[in-house]
């Protein structure tokens, strides 16, 4: 259950992360994609500074460490996000549109975990992601221009939370599901069981 738990976390959060982004898209076109850089960039910056620390902090030595390495890194990216914002909206369709369809591909193993669970409408998930995923792909192409090029994004990244949702509160509700069924019938064996040994007890206490 706690792999269950750290998956529906996981899940949500990148709903609510795409549906925050997607929704400041779509009302603040022209601001939102400076906002989204420097959050961005300095989050990059605090857990670069966070892994810096960690590792001088450390007394002890060990092999296989890369706090200092990733920490260096993610500073650097972090400064040039913020420092260099026009460079990186240049790029924001090609960034959201990969981050896009990596998540449906995501969704769609969900669709095909739950056609193996059972799941009658495990479809439906199927063609979520296999929306998301084409529009994503639509995303490399830029189709529109300047503001609506950004609510375009914005859209997409709306219909993509949803489907986030949508799929992992199914599979979390339809694995429970399953798991309490395979619970009921292993107690009822084991009762059965039960029922078994103390019959042959009795029988064997009633030989002569």
């Amino acid at each position: 259950m706690k792999g269950i738990k750290s998956f529906r976390r996981t899940f949500l959060l990148i709903a609510a992360l795409y549906l925050a982004c997607g929704i400041s898209l779509l009302v603040w076109p022209a601001q939102s994609g400076l906002v989204i850089c420097y959050v961005f960039g300095g989050i990059s910056l605090l857990y670069g500074a966070v892994q810096i620390i960690r590792y001088c902090c450390n007394a002890a030595v060990s092999i296989f460490r890369y706090e200092l390495v990733t920490g260096i890194l993610c500073c650097a990216f972090g400064l040039f996000v913020i420092l260099r914002a026009d460079m990186v909206l240049a790029v924001l369709p090609f960034v959201f549109g990969c981050a896009i369809v990596f998540d449906s591909v995501m969704t769609l193993q969900n669709a095909i975990d739950l056609r193996r669970l059972g799941f009658s409408r495990w479809w439906l998930i199927l063609l979520l992601a296999g929306v998301t995923g084409a529009f994503g792909v639509l995303l490399f192409f830029e189709p529109f221009a300047a503001l609506a090029m950004v609510r375009f994004i914005g859209a997409v990244l709306v219909l993509d939370g949803c489907a986030d949702l949508v799929s992992v509160l199914c599979l979390t509700y339809w694995v429970k599901k399953v798991k309490r069924g395979l619970e009921a019938i292993y107690d009822e064996a084991r009762y059965e069981a039960a029922a078994i040994e103390a019959e042959g007890r009795i029988q064997d206490e009633s030989e002569p």
